[in-house]
């Protein structure tokens, strides 16, 4: 167990690091320093740099899921469209709550250690395609209720939504706005505005 816990413990350390300083910046002795362990204590649990920062990448990814699995539970039968808005609020505070994680994520898909590149890119693509199939089907339940608009193809709805999602929860890292809650209702509410299927009323010379 006490094993499990060190492992655990580097895997943390070394998150902060990687996703401070990156892949190339971020030392295993300074890692190792961090956790109170000699350099070559790292190595007897991680075969070396790559693997360790493989290691955090699986850590990160099974946040992701677990944040998506708890996202899923007491969805309402019928589509609300504040299940959408608070999605993004939720992003906004784990993102507080989780920097390290968030830019590590952010880090990952936009550039992604050249080495093992393609080991990456196939985890990142295979945890969003999952996460994006999810939003699908919110999106496709708003249409079959004729609430969405049917002029927009569904995958595209869930990709700009989840691409939303990726803005407002680094908001408090890069933006220049400091009052996130109300960027965040803004950045909804044009997002609602451009997808949601209003009435058409028939103008009143038409009624001639």
């Amino acid at each position: 167990m006490r094993k499990l816990e060190t492992k655990r413990k580097i895997i943390k350390n070394s998150l902060k690091f990687f996703a401070k300083k990156g892949y190339e910046g971020a030392s295993i002795s300074e890692i190792a320093n961090e956790t109170n362990l000699t350099k070559s204590s790292i190595y007897s649990y991680f075969s070396g740099k790559e693997e360790l920062y493989l290691s955090v990448l699986d850590y990160v990814l099974d946040f992701h899921d677990q944040y998506w699995l708890d996202g899923r539970k007491n969805l309402p039968k019928t589509f609300d469209k504040n299940v959408l808005y608070h999605m993004l609020l939720k992003a906004k505070d784990t993102s507080n709550q989780e920097s390290d994680i968030s830019i590590f994520w952010k880090k990952n898909q936009i550039s992604p250690p050249e080495d093992i590149e393609h080991i990456v890119n196939s985890k990142i693509v295979e945890a969003k395609v999952s996460t994006l199939r999810f939003l699908e089907q919110i999106f496709r339940q708003g249409q079959v209720e004729g609430v969405i608009k049917n002029n927009f193809e569904v995958p595209y709805l869930a990709i700009t939504f989840y691409s939303l999602i990726g803005s407002a929860s680094l908001q408090h890292l890069y933006g220049t706005i400091s009052n996130h809650e109300l960027l965040i209702e803004t950045m909804f509410e044009v997002f609602w505005t451009g997808i949601e299927k209003r009435d058409e009323k028939v103008p009143v010379s038409h009624l001639n």
